[in-house]
């Protein structure tokens, strides 16, 4: 009895001390985050979960570890973790839905971002990037009250108000619309100014392939190839029947996103709207293949809703990421990385500036 009884008082014992072992290390763990030492606090947490492995503090701070360094598809394991163990982890659920955002999983992101906000209405984010996650899902009646809880929590939030005026535009309240996305620009949202450059360039006229009759289209193209060539009538047939093909082409497309662009980008010209749709719609697809998600997450913040752009953007992003990992002066990665912490581009500009 008394060999069983001190057997079992060194068990208790021994757990109480690995427990309080793993309480440690974690702690150091959390310390080092603070620090912003993120791949020593990541060794920290590792060692606490290999003893402990329902740890939730240490998997709930390395998700943060990964998560800050925008390495989303390592994230989210952790925070699923958490909430497998706490299924009311609010903040879990937040940085979970951020990293389904970035893996463009926009209902399991609408399903966190909910469950965050019923808890916490003050965080601007949740409401944004739940919005967002609506629109990407065409759920635009859903999307719009988000963003206009966004800019009432942060009125300097210029992308907020660049979708809003959007989606009063698509909603035909074009007076209201202009005035939002006036707000951006006035806020310094660079899509913003190029999209009221683009609205001022072109006619009054808002006519698309979807809005009038054939009849209407055709005199159209008529007075629009005259005004192209108007002393030169084999150019002006010419140009007239490619508009024509154009314009047949456009009323049979199937993506009304990307539709969208392309008519606003070139409202009146039904050959240019046809190459832009063929461009957007092969970025498009493009940009569902990539892989790296941190990369695509930054195109897609920096161009919203041109897929072109976001190409161009993510083969360059992912191109001076490369290069960042290859440098060698650790000074000057540094003080780049500390500088642009979410643009490899400007890392490499700046790297390159400080190196050579």
């Amino acid at each position: 009895m008394n060999k069983l009884l001190t057997f079992t008082t060194g068990l208790i014992l021994l757990l109480t001390a690995c427990n309080s072992d793993t309480t440690e290390i974690t702690k150091k763990g959390k310390e080092l985050y603070e620090q912003e030492k993120y791949e020593q606090a990541i060794a920290q947490f590792n060692d606490a979960i290999s003893k402990n492995s329902k740890d939730t503090t240490a998997y709930y701070y390395r998700g943060q570890c990964y998560f800050v360094q925008n390495k989303f598809d390592k994230a989210k394991p952790d925070f699923d973790k958490v909430i497998s163990m706490d299924k009311g982890a609010v903040l879990s659920h937040y940085f979970r839905g951020m990293c389904n955002v970035a893996a463009e999983k926009y209902n399991d992101a609408i399903s966190d971002l909910t469950f965050y906000i019923e808890d916490n209405q003050t965080n601007q984010h949740a409401y944004f990037y739940r919005g967002s996650s609506y629109v990407k899902l065409n759920q635009l009646d859903k999307a719009l009250p988000d963003m206009l809880k966004t800019i009432s929590l942060d009125s300097t939030y210029a992308q907020a108000y660049f979708i809003i005026g959007q989606l009063k535009i698509a909603k035909g309240d074009g007076d209201i619309g202009v005035k939002y996305i006036s707000r951006a620009v006035d806020l310094g949202f660079a899509d913003a100014k190029t999209y009221l450059d683009n609205m001022q360039e072109s006619s009054p006229s808002t006519s698309t392939t979807s809005a009038i009759d054939d009849k209407t289209a055709y005199q159209q193209i008529r007075d629009f190839a005259k005004r192209e060539y108007p002393n030169d009538y084999r150019m002006e047939q010419y140009t007239y029947n490619k508009q024509v093909g154009a314009y047949q082409y456009m009323k049979g497309v199937t993506d009304n996103e990307v539709k969208k662009f392309a008519e606003r980008e070139y409202h009146d010209d039904y050959a240019m709207q046809k190459y832009t749709y063929d461009k957007q719609i092969g970025a498009k697809s493009y940009m569902r293949s990539v892989s790296d998600a941190e990369v695509k997450l930054i195109a897609q913040r920096e161009y919203y809703d041109d897929y072109a752009m976001q190409k161009y953007t993510y083969d360059k992003q992912l191109s001076a990421k490369n290069y960042m990992k290859s440098v060698t002066n650790q000074s000057a990665k540094t003080q780049a990385i500390r500088e642009y912490p979410n643009d490899y581009a400007m890392q490499k500009y700046t790297y390159d500036k400080i190196a050579y």
